[in-house]
């Protein structure tokens, strides 16, 4: 890899540093000892669609490695995948967006970084209305970025709840189950700020989540509960999750017993918030009722 070759083979170089990196995480000190991360940094650079992709995933499976993080960090190498969010191609944006996702989640000095990108929060929020390919990956770094509260507020001023909203109501999420599961992902983290759960139910987006519960994908069930739970917290997304029909309240209760711990405490959460408000509506009325 460098020794010059041709741009064919770096792609099936960078793809097989990526799988095996993704298998064993052992084999990133192997890729930095070898001197392999500048190379892939500096692939980074040549237009070529396929080597981009493949470089970028490389990229973000060397990144879960703290020691490789930290070089590809003093290689600048995290704003050139940033970088690539503008590139004209929904695969590379994609891959580039897949490869943020690890970085920020095991990278303290991310949050900081990311708002250093003059404008660039903004770019990956507009993205949320690309393509499927391109959507998952921006839902799943929306996630990964709302964990840091300033950043989320950024996101919330670019609108990123209207565009979750918009894809939980588009049609081509059907069928889709990467796409829920990211998506429903994205709009539990987005619900942490301000007035954001109170919105997303304004715009009519608490019902198709409710509907990913009868999903046959587990990763789907699981992250709709967790976003239902985050949603419940308003009490108008109580009462349209209620709404919302016999079967979805009969699977609550249901999953209350499952064995995915995680699974478990979101639909336990939901019940639990929306008896607080039944609990909440009746003293009122028996307060009323007494005057």
């Amino acid at each position: 890899m460098l020794h010059g070759e041709t741009e064919e083979i770096l792609i099936n170089v960078s793809g097989t540093i990526e799988e095996m990196v993704k298998a064993d995480i052992s084999y990133a000190g192997t890729v930095k000892k070898c001197s392999g991360i500048p190379y892939l940094i500096k692939l980074l650079t040549i237009e070529n669609q396929e080597l981009l992709v493949n470089t970028t995933k490389a990229i973000g499976a060397l990144a879960r490695d703290t020691e490789s993080r930290l070089e590809m960090e003093r290689l600048d190498g995290f704003r050139l995948i940033w970088s690539l969010l503008k590139y004209p191609s929904s695969s590379v944006q994609a891959s580039a967006a897949w490869a943020i996702c690890p970085y920020v989640k095991s990278s303290r000095a991310s949050s900081e970084m990311v708002r250093n990108y003059v404008g660039g929060l903004e770019v990956l929020v507009q993205l949320l209305m690309s393509s499927g390919e391109v959507q998952a990956a921006v839902c799943e770094a929306v996630a990964a970025i709302a964990s840091n509260p300033e950043n989320l507020a950024i996101m919330s001023d670019h609108n990123v709840v209207q565009y979750l909203t918009q894809i939980a109501l588009s049609q081509h999420v059907n069928g889709n189950d990467l796409l829920k599961s990211c998506l429903a992902k994205a709009i539990r983290e987005c619900c942490v700020w301000g007035q954001n759960s109170k919105e997303f139910g304004q715009r009519q987006a608490v019902s198709p989540i409710c509907s990913y519960l009868s999903s046959k994908d587990s990763d789907v069930v699981r992250e709709a509960a967790k976003a239902l739970c985050a949603l419940s917290r308003d009490p108008q997304n109580c009462i349209t999750i209620h709404q919302c029909g016999r079967g979805v309240v009969r699977r609550l209760i249901r999953h209350t017993g499952s064995r995915d711990e995680e699974l478990r405490e979101a639909a336990a959460g939901i019940m639990s918030n929306i008896r607080t408000l039944a609990l909440t509506t009746e003293k009122i009325r028996f307060y009323q009722s007494k005057n």
